[in-house]
């Protein structure tokens, strides 16, 4: 059993896992990914850290259309660095010179500027190489722009290629920062160890705060009454443009007020919500491949082995794991900021629920089979439907049950078989085991034996019913007032003998696991066959266990005590006349 719930498990947790490559599977993973958030609510932001200069559709109305002209963004960065800030993050390419007969001058007026501290964070776009490195593109800072006092950082935004939902960021490139991770590196001025991301294949989840993220109009900022030192001292500026001609959104899992629906964010503000997370320490965090993998091989091993055994405890039990990994998703990203990759989790339960029911289905198919052939010629046909509507064990064993059985037997039958030939016995044996084993088949027995000459045969077994002694003597009866025919139509003038009675017996598989033999032994089962033996031929002789069953419907023609061979006592006995008329 331990093998095959080992096996049905592993066969569950590979074909979950392949089964979650499907596209449709990951946008689901998705989804449930994003329902987190919706559940949440928004996050207050508190640390007031990072502040926004947003070159907005107001900025663009006063000031005039993008691009700007050199020296206006000097003027802009100019003023800020007025107020002191720490870093200044300028999410803006400069990768292009100015144009215009003054475009030195204007280059220049912004070199100037950069040049000056506070330190400016300017964006380049890289490029993965498949032998991990990076390559710049074309998206980079002018030479003049690139001094002492200023970084540069790459500025790629990489969205699931499934939905084009942002849910993380790549925290390096090779040796080049983030551009959020660069800000947070010269804001506090450590190395990148001290922060402790949790990475994997450098990239982290992003921690929405899913509030309104609120910035200043660049427009207000250039107005002389303007105190950029109230507002940005000590603090990370980060400039960048909103305007929904920038064309700078990208799709987030923030909640647009139903779930599953989905709010587009600014660039300049995805920046923000990953500094705001790394410098708050308030990420998200992923169980190790490891341990999830123990996790989903502990509840396909669980469900594997409770639905091998019974397919109802099964459901019950898969339906609980569901339910609880459910409750764990988001138990634990609200009170803990742990993602549990809950699809992976739930598909594990279900297939391997659904392999370890099929792996049933299957076998019980097959013992089905194999219960069909073997008593298909031995039983009715509802009795053999009970027997597997109860899926009766076919390995070694039995139990003791309380059944009638019925011996029946040829008279010298040895003469007439030393006086024909073996071609006329064979006829003849077939024809008369046809017809007995029909009439006790009808009466829900089962054929034991066939002794030769003779026929074993118990009634009780498989059904619920106290009607097995009164079966098994109608049986007999019908046996005896079949034999006319079978004389006329095989020409031979023969008689048989029933013997049945009533008793505590041993019934099931009796044998080896190579060769099983579904039988009954014990006392009772000897006393039948003496019953029979002391029978007069033409006759049924019943013991009178059997009679206190079937006396209310059984008429019998004498009542006597004989010896029986093998046990001490005389044994109370009864000759059957017939069936009371109804």
């Amino acid at each position: 059993m331990i093998r095959k719930i080992l096996l049905i498990s592993f066969a569950g947790l590979l074909f979950a896992s392949v089964l979650l490559q499907l596209p449709f599977l990951s946008v689901l993973d998705n989804k449930f990914y994003d329902s987190l958030f919706y559940f949440r609510g928004p996050l207050q932001d508190t640390s007031k850290t990072v502040v926004i200069v947003a070159i907005d559709e107001a900025s663009l109305q006063k000031t005039g259309a993008w691009p700007w002209k050199r020296s206006v963004l000097a003027g802009l960065i100019e003023k800020i660095k007025q107020g002191a800030p720490k870093v200044i993050g300028v999410d803006l390419l400069l990768d292009l010179p100015a144009r215009g007969k003054d475009a030195d001058l204007e280059d220049g007026r912004l070199a100037e500027v950069l040049a000056v501290a506070p330190p400016c964070v300017l964006p380049v776009v890289v490029r993965e190489q498949t032998a991990g490195r990076t390559q710049e593109t074309l998206f980079k800072p002018l030479d003049i722009f690139l001094n002492g006092r200023t970084l540069t950082a790459a500025a790629n935004i990489e969205s699931d290629p499934a939905d084009k939902i942002t849910r993380e960021f790549k925290v390096l490139y090779g040796s080049i920062p983030s551009f959020a991770l660069a800000v947070c590196l010269e804001y506090l001025d450590g190395p990148v160890k001290d922060f402790n991301i949790p990475v994997r294949d450098q990239r982290a989840l992003i921690n929405y705060k899913c509030a309104k993220v609120d910035a200043f109009s660049a427009s207000d900022v250039l107005e002389p009454f303007f105190d950029p030192g109230f507002f940005f001292k000590g603090k990370i500026v980060l400039l960048g443009r909103t305007d929904l001609a920038s064309k700078d959104f990208v799709n987030t899992p923030v909640p647009a007020g139903r779930i599953f629906e989905t709010l587009p964010m600014a660039g300049i503000e995805l920046w923000k919500e990953i500094i705001d997370m790394i410098l708050g320490r308030n990420f998200l965090y992923g169980l190790p491949p490891f341990f999830v993998f123990l996790i989903a091989a502990c509840l396909s091993a669980v469900i594997c082995g409770l639905t091998l055994r019974s397919n109802r405890a099964g459901a019950a039990v898969v339906s609980a794991c569901i339910g609880l990994c459910g409750f764990s998703f988001y138990y634990l990203f609200l009170k803990k900021d742990i993602v549990l990759p809950l699809l992976y989790l739930v598909t594990v339960c279900s297939v391997s629920y659904l392999f370890s029911f099929l792996y049933n289905f299957i076998v019980f198919q097959r013992e089905k089979r194999k219960i069909t052939a073997a008593f298909k010629s031995y039983i009715s046909p509802h009795v053999l439907q009970d027997i597997l509507s109860k899926k009766i064990d076919l390995s070694v064993g039995g139990k003791r049950k309380t059944l009638t059985m019925l011996f029946a037997d040829i008279k010298s039958f040895t003469v007439f078989s030393d006086t024909h030939g073996p071609e006329e016995v064979l006829n003849f044996l077939k024809a008369f085991f046809a017809e007995m084993n029909k009439i006790i088949i009808e009466r829900n027995g089962i054929i034991d034996k066939l002794l030769g000459d003779g026929i074993l045969a118990f009634f009780g077994d498989f059904t619920d019913a106290d009607t097995h002694a009164y079966d098994a003597v109608r049986a007999a009866i019908e046996m005896q007032q079949r034999i006319p025919d079978l004389q006329k139509r095989l020409g031979f003038d023969f008689q048989i003998r029933i013997g049945v009675h009533t008793g505590a017996v041993d019934v099931g598989n009796i044998g080896s696991a190579e060769h099983l033999d579904y039988t009954v032994i014990g006392r009772n089962v000897n006393l039948a066959q003496r019953l029979e033996a002391n029978c007069e031929p033409g006759k049924v002789l019943i013991s009178d266990a059997t009679y206190q069953m079937v006396k209310e419907k059984v008429e019998i023609a004498d009542t006597r005590q004989i010896p029986l061979k093998g046990f001490v006592d005389p044994v109370k006995v009864c000759t059957v006349r017939g069936l009371k008329i109804q």
